[in-house]
């Protein structure tokens, strides 16, 4: 109601537990409080590897998304016990995802306060994406979450790991 009423956009969480289990999808439905503020669905790029785009797009629009975001987690997922640090192909794949999603929903990329450095900004730029969101340290601090958690052993010794967001 908040972002309706100041006309500002939202991005929710990541739509993973609405695609494995298209039963929560109602839970990820905010567009009746917000029926005109930009609204951005959320995917990782760990998922993004997993996931046919059908899927993805199934989501965007179950939700009435503006857009997608592909969240860049590495940092957080290498922390975690049952991590997903497979990420081969994965610039390949976002690049694949925009082209599949091209005409119907503009695709961000954004890190989740670790920061981008210029080259990997560089390569995300060449896989055309419509922006990138570089969310650097010095936020909140997701290995610092997998710390509280208690679902990582070395997340302490990382957890004000990353690239400031001025940097950045």
């Amino acid at each position: 109601t908040a972002v309706e009423k100041l006309k500002i956009g939202m991005g929710i969480g990541s739509q993973r537990a609405m695609i494995e289990n298209p039963k929560v999808a109602h839970t990820y439905f905010v567009r009746d409080l917000m029926p005109t503020a930009f609204l951005a669905g959320n995917i990782g790029v760990a998922q993004l590897l997993q996931y046919p785009t059908e899927k993805i797009g199934w989501a965007l629009q179950e939700i009435k998304a503006d857009a997608l975001a592909i969240h860049l987690n590495s940092a957080q997922e290498a922390v975690q016990r049952e991590g997903d640090t497979d990420l081969k192909g994965a610039l390949h794949q976002i690049k694949k995802t925009v082209k599949e999603l091209k005409g119907r929903y503009p695709v961000y990329v954004k890190e989740v306060g670790n920061g981008v450095d210029r080259k990997t900004a560089k390569k995300l730029a060449n896989c055309d994406v419509a922006a990138i969101d570089v969310q650097g340290a010095g936020g909140t601090t997701w290995i610092g979450v997998e710390v509280l958690r208690k679902k990582s052993d070395v997340g302490e010794v990382f957890w004000d790991f990353g690239i400031p967001t001025a940097v950045s």
